[in-house]
């Protein structure tokens, strides 16, 4: 019984082994979000604070992520690349956008930088760093 469930969270196999290798960073990120993104859900209703927009952000992301690991398991893998790093990348910016540049959530670009640049290339890398950068100077210019 174990031994089955163990073996459905595991990654599949492909031929082409860099979609193997991809699907499989792919798999333990979204299943290791999966299951933070729950911990702190669980962790800010527990010590009340837990608000409706925090509240409708992490439920989504959850929601999102395991239609996204169900899909991945089918074999979509550079669709669910670019779709966990998009989804990522807007939910950390809506999470911000509650209390501007002193969020915590704004350490989570390097996370979404590192993990496009890993699963999509350095041009991808590229490109939510630059979209980072700028939503941070938003984020810093409301401030002022």
């Amino acid at each position: 019984m174990l031994r089955n469930i163990i073996h459905w969270f595991n990654p599949p196999v492909f031929e082409d082994a860099e979609k193997t290798r991809l699907e499989r960073m792919l798999n333990y990120l979204i299943l290791i979000v999966i299951l933070f993104v729950t911990l702190l859900l669980i962790s800010r209703a527990l010590s009340s604070t837990l608000v409706g927009n925090t509240l409708t952000i992490l439920g989504t992301i959850i929601i999102l992520f395991t239609g996204f690991w169900f899909l991945l398991k089918r074999g979509y893998v550079t669709a669910i690349s670019i779709a966990v790093i998009l989804s990522g990348w807007v939910g950390l910016t809506f999470l911000a956008s509650g209390e501007g540049i002193h969020d915590t959530s704004i350490v989570g670009y390097f996370i979404i930088i590192l993990s496009a640049t890993l699963l999509l290339g350095w041009k991808a890398g590229t490109l939510v760093s630059i979209a980072s950068i700028f939503s941070s100077w938003y984020f810093a210019n409301l401030e002022i």
